[in-house]
């Protein structure tokens, strides 16, 4: 009964409703009747309409949409190919020119045939020179110096030991000499790459200093420390060469140990090449359209040499046969980071991959079907790097990240153990060459090694114990020096830089 009383009140109120607009619109036609009447049509029309048709007229207006204006796009962005024949013929002609700068190039050539920009024929005829210059009659063979060693069969054991005392191999006596350095007076860094630098070698010459580095681009760049040039305006600057061999970052370089006439560069783009001082030539040791190189190492005669690549293989060249035939071994599935020849028992090499392994090889027990290795280290990150120390009783591993480890070899057993685990921030990012730690490869001397520092420094540290023996800066460097070495005769310690730049500390200045 309430829903139908609720209801009848509700259709009495919307009749009422209605009459009341009837009624207001027949007054309205009444009034505008009227004043026709009395001839007034401009009044009529110019009535203002009622607040109730102003709110109608309110509620139906429609706001305007802004106008959105097309987003301009290139037609490389849309994938449109250009019209213009002129813009494809300059495509063609930009396309050809980068394929052919990063072909590998084929053959022997002279320093002139590759040299740089920036390396006029006056210079090469200067650098020839100053090759012709090079004394390397102190650059005697490792195994030498390991005779002549009176601590040669001196054991890790012996040198922890306190009650082994010698002033040769006193940690002592190697933080003496570092503390001597200081950087080269006249130039804190030198440019001598135009791109990033990922390897650098000092002749083993103790009278010409000659120093090198190969960068991202496949550039080779020397530096002569003893001698300067004056340019147009009369200032003083250091005297670099800079040649192209490779087409490819240049991964790697060394002196032959037997040959220190002869500078051996590997290279992405499956080659290996060697520059000889003498000739001033660039000659093939190793051609491949399959492997990209990303180390090597010698043997200590200096007959056979190991290059590792990008596809997991290692290739063994015969300097002594003609041509580039070598042969390959595949030793991991993944790129292997570095190979490394111990310097005493030259049958044994070490590898290092992104396969977070360090494997031990026999190279007697190889074979091209199968190789097996002696023993299979493994770590929880990739290592960028594994090198044998100089008496080949220890094994030094980078690895990226978080640490370095020193391994013991023992020559009994054949096996790799565990001495040294040593934190250090090996995360070098994208734009920074990884780290490699590197032995002194004088064997006289207590065993230690060097690595790059984030904060733009260098560290020695010691292979005994791993205590921080210096930490080389200094505030004119204001970049990190990512790649170094020691000098193998001198007291002097080369850097090389993201920037292409070269950093030389030495007490010789």
């Amino acid at each position: 009964m309430e829903n139908e009383k609720a209801e009848t009140i509700s259709d009495s109120v919307e009749l009422s409703g209605n009459d009341y607009e009837k009624k207001r619109l027949e007054n309205i036609k009444r009034n505008e009747e009227i004043l026709r009447q009395l001839d007034l049509p401009g009044i009529a029309n110019t009535l203002k309409p009622t607040l109730r048709a102003k709110m109608l007229k309110a509620k139906t207006k429609t706001r305007e949409k802004p106008l959105v204006q097309p987003i301009r796009q290139s037609l490389r962005l849309r994938g449109v190919a250009p019209d213009s024949m002129e813009a494809k013929r300059k495509a063609t002609e930009l396309l050809e020119k980068a394929v052919e700068k990063r072909a590998r190039k084929e053959g022997v050539f002279e320093l002139d045939d590759v040299a740089a920009a920036n390396t006029t024929p006056e210079k090469t005829i200067k650098l020839k020179m100053v090759l012709e210059e090079l004394n390397t009659s102190d650059s005697s063979h490792l195994v030498d110096k390991l005779i002549e060693s009176k601590s040669y069969d001196t054991s890790v054991e012996q040198l922890v030991s306190s009650d082994f005392v010698k002033e040769d191999q006193s940690i002592r006596s190697v933080r003496k000499n570092i503390k001597k350095l200081s950087l080269q007076p006249n130039w804190s860094s030198v440019k001598v790459t135009p791109g990033r630098i990922y390897c650098v070698a000092l002749h083993p010459s103790s009278e010409k200093i000659l120093a090198s580095a190969g960068d991202k681009y496949g550039g080779l760049g020397l530096w002569d420390l003893q001698d300067k040039e004056i340019d147009e305006d009369g200032d003083i600057l250091p005297a670099t060469y800079n040649y192209n061999p490779h087409s490819r970052t240049i991964s790697s370089m060394m002196y032959s140990p037997t040959n220190s006439n002869r500078l051996f560069t590997s290279s992405f783009d499956g080659s290996v090449r060697y520059l000889d001082l003498n000739l001033g030539k660039f000659s093939e040791a190793i051609v491949s359209n399959t492997n990209l190189y990303t180390s090597m190492d010698f043997e200590p005669k200096g007959n056979r040499f190991y290059a590792s690549s990008i596809g997991g293989t290692v290739s063994v060249c015969d300097v002594r046969e003609p041509g580039s035939s070598h042969i390959d071994y595949q030793m991991h599935g993944r790129k292997i980071t570095c190979v490394s020849v111990n310097p005493i028992s030259p049958n044994l090499i070490v590898t290092s991959s992104l396969d977070r392994t360090i494997r031990l090889w026999d190279i007697r027990a190889l074979s091209i079907e199968d190789p097996q290795y002696l023993q299979e280290c493994h770590e929880d990150k990739a290592i960028s790097s594994v090198y044998w120390s100089p008496k080949g009783t220890q094994i030094l591993a980078t690895i990226w990240e978080d640490n370095i480890n020193v391994l013991n070899y023992k020559s009994d057993t054949k096996k790799l153990t565990q001495h040294l685990r040593i934190e250090h921030n090996n995360n070098t990012g994208r734009w920074v060459t990884p780290f490699r730690a590197r032995w002194n490869h004088n064997p006289l001397l207590h065993p230690h090694f060097l690595v790059g520092n984030m904060r733009r420094s260098v560290d020695v540290i010691s292979a005994i114990d791993g205590e921080l023996i210096w930490n080389l800066r200094d505030e004119s460097i204001t970049a990190i020096p990512a790649v170094n070495c020691f000098h193998p005769n001198l007291n002097m310690i080369l850097g090389g830089n993201a920037s292409g730049r070269m950093i030389v500390w030495s007490d010789h200045w």
